[in-house]
């Protein structure tokens, strides 16, 4: 709890409190108070808490190693991180020459040394670090700058045979990219997209940064279009960088383009007018070179090809479905639409009294409109010479056998017809002013009545 609450006070008196009984504090309870330490950074009293477990007695285990080397985060101490990876694993199996000492070697107690070689377990009394153990001191290492050092952790790792995470991976490119090792960062990001790990996003966006302004625009395409980043947003990057890829499927376009395109000799044919095999036409002329001589021709064909295909579209559609909506609302799908559309009908034929006129020019007339089976689809509105529909239209829409409003509770239960209500004119239908007038009073009308429906469940509420 005191760890959790960052309290380190409460932490160190429940500690002495249960030294005070005169039991001698168990491996967990070492490990709590490590872990206060490593959530506040308190790396000395960490060294501390190992010198007196190793007085105590008490073998440290790999938690114990890991809070003490994340104690050393918050002030970037990755000389203090290193020397307790060293400690608690001994030294390398195989030491690489020429590589730098690290300038803090703190003294280490000899109540601990003689503690680890008396030890039981692992290699002489040493332990085997965790893959966490590993992740925790290259973060101190990165934070702290030590890119360098990071590098050797992750050597250490690897001659160790512990599986680095993507996490791990993510750190090391960023300490490479740092360092201006290109090549290696690459190498790491191949060893990722073999192994389907996805780097983090800071990675990602150092690595592609640095392959910028590096100018290795082979090596940025091929980073950006990586199977492991299909179908994730790209971090923000430079304004270079996008250029870059769109100029590789530009040059990609404009080959296949020329190896498709006719002979400037002969007329184009009736196929190479429709479109360039293997490629839609937007993004071949997208990538054409405007001076090229098949670059008119094949423009003007592809219009041609769209106006066609727009008449024959044109054609198909039936001659009912040729209509303008002027407005349309939603219908809720938990909504029976037999009895929603029959209380409509119903109530447009006793409101049509209201709107009636002598005047023909304004005359208002209704007239229902039913579907195959009898039910109501509707009702047709005569306003003057201008006639408009007011229909249910045909789509689908997934319907509900529960109303709740719980998350995640309730059901589906098949689908329904009648997404919309729509109002509708014919496309050659004109309406007169004063017929505008009325359908937008009677329209008013009805959006209210919808209202009671939803809210009451019936149009007649208010009656």
């Amino acid at each position: 709890a005191a760890a959790r609450l960052r309290d380190v006070g409460a932490a160190e008196e429940a500690f002495a409190a249960l030294k005070g009984l005169g039991a001698r504090p168990s491996l967990f309870a070492f490990n709590a108070l490590a872990s206060v330490y490593m959530r506040t950074g308190h790396w000395e009293r960490s060294l501390g808490l190992l010198e007196e477990m190793a007085q105590q007695r008490v073998g440290p285990d790999v938690r114990t190693f890991t809070a003490a080397c994340g104690s050393c985060l918050k002030h970037r101490r990755w000389g203090v991180a290193m020397s307790l990876l060293e400690r608690m694993q001994g030294p390398r199996p195989q030491q690489p020459p020429n590589q730098p000492q690290s300038p803090f070697q703190p003294p280490q107690p000899a109540a601990l040394a003689r503690e680890q070689r008396e030890g039981s377990g692992g290699r002489k009394g040493f332990l085997e670090a965790s893959v966490k153990t590993f992740s925790t001191v290259l973060r101190v290492t990165n934070a702290a700058g030590a890119y360098a050092q990071s590098l050797l952790v992750y050597d250490d790792m690897r001659s160790r045979d512990v599986v680095p995470t993507a996490q791990i991976y993510s750190q090391v490119i960023e300490a490479c990219c740092r360092l201006g090792d290109s090549g290696r960062a690459l190498r790491l990001f191949k060893t990722m997209e073999r192994a389907n790990k996805m780097p983090s996003e800071r990675a990602l966006q150092i690595l592609l940064k640095h392959l910028v302004d590096s100018k290795r625009d082979e090596d940025l395409v091929e980073v950006m279009r990586s199977p492991v980043l299909e179908g994730r947003r790209l971090p923000s990057v430079s304004r270079r960088a996008y250029n870059t890829l769109l100029r590789s499927y530009v040059d990609e376009l404009r080959a296949l383009a020329d190896r498709n395109a006719p002979d400037p000799s002969s007329p184009p044919s009736r196929s190479e007018e429709g479109a360039v095999r293997g490629i839609p036409m937007e993004q071949v002329f997208d990538g054409l070179d405007p001076s090229s001589p098949h670059h008119r021709a094949q423009q003007s064909a592809y219009r041609a090809q769209r106006q066609q295909q727009q008449r024959q579209q044109e054609e198909t559609i039936p001659l009912e479905e040729k209509s303008v909506v002027i407005t349309k609302i939603a219908v809720p799908s938990y909504i029976p639409r037999g009895d929603f559309m029959d209380q409509v009908v119903r109530w447009a034929m006793l409101e049509r009294t209201h709107y009636s006129s002598p005047d023909p020019k304004t005359k208002f007339t209704i007239t229902p409109l039913r579907k195959e089976d009898g039910q109501y689809r509707g009702f047709e509105m005569h306003v003057g010479d201008a006639a408009v529909e007011c229909v249910i239209d045909d789509l689908p829409v997934a319907q509900a056998n529960t109303v709740s409003t719980r998350r995640g509770s309730g059901g589906l239960d098949g689908t329904t017809v009648g997404k919309h209500l729509e109002v509708r004119r014919k496309s050659s239908t004109v309406i007169a002013p004063k017929a505008k007038s009325v359908l937008r009073k009677f329209l008013h009308s009805l959006s209210l009545a919808i209202t009671n429906y939803i809210a009451f469940g019936s149009i007649f509420a208010e009656h």
